[in-house]
């Protein structure tokens, strides 16, 4: 198993990947380097929290069902985002770090799909031109399930897949945002949203 640490030092970060091949350096002037991606792309375990992916959260009230959505929220740093630093066709965290989870109180509907009350992992996969995949999983605790971002993904344990039409925006959302409301739970990061229907 790959573990991570941290070595803080003046004016640079390092990341060293002990038991691994790779080892790279990113500096604090936003230079674009390897080690950018270290924090993004899947880990063998959770071996150290990095904090330029602080965990956040989401939640809301929509009719008598409590929302909730736990995820960790990575910012552009001006990287290069879909096709590069989130591949395109692949199964990707839908953030950060530790797997994002969805949480739902009650049974409900997500785009007019049934979901029993519970919590799931809540993964994307992107694709270049085209409808995006949504799905939740039923693995989604790294002490229950050892599920750890996507690096432990099992198609069979899918719960629920449907297409999402992304958007594109002029604006960049520098910083992974969910929001829950109303309108259900929308997804922001870089140029991309995109909005799953509720109830």
């Amino acid at each position: 198993m790959k573990k991570l640490a941290l070595i803080i030092g003046i004016g640079t970060f390092t990341f060293v990947s002990c038991g691994g091949e790779n080892t790279e350096t990113e500096n604090n002037e936003g230079t674009d380097t390897t080690a950018a991606v270290v924090e993004e792309v899947e880990e063998d375990e959770p071996s150290g929290k990095i904090l330029l992916s602080p965990r956040m959260e989401a939640t809301a009230m929509i009719d008598e069902n409590e929302i909730y959505v736990d995820y960790g929220a990575p910012s552009v740093r001006e990287r290069a985002i879909w096709g590069e630093l989130v591949k395109y066709d692949k199964v990707w965290r839908a953030g950060a770090n530790e797997t994002t989870a969805f949480t739902f109180s009650a049974d409900t509907k997500l785009n007019g799909n049934d979901i029993a009350a519970g919590t799931y992992a809540f993964f994307i996969i992107p694709k270049e031109g085209a409808e995006w995949t949504v799905v939740l999983n039923e693995e989604w605790s790294v002490e229950e399930h050892d599920a750890w971002g996507s690096s432990h993904y099992d198609e069979a344990k899918d719960v629920l897949r449907f297409d999402v039409t992304p958007e594109w925006s002029e604006e960049i959302t520098e910083t992974l945002t969910y929001s829950v409301d109303e309108a259900g739970i929308s997804f922001a990061w870089e140029k991309a949203r995109f909005t799953i229907a509720v109830g």
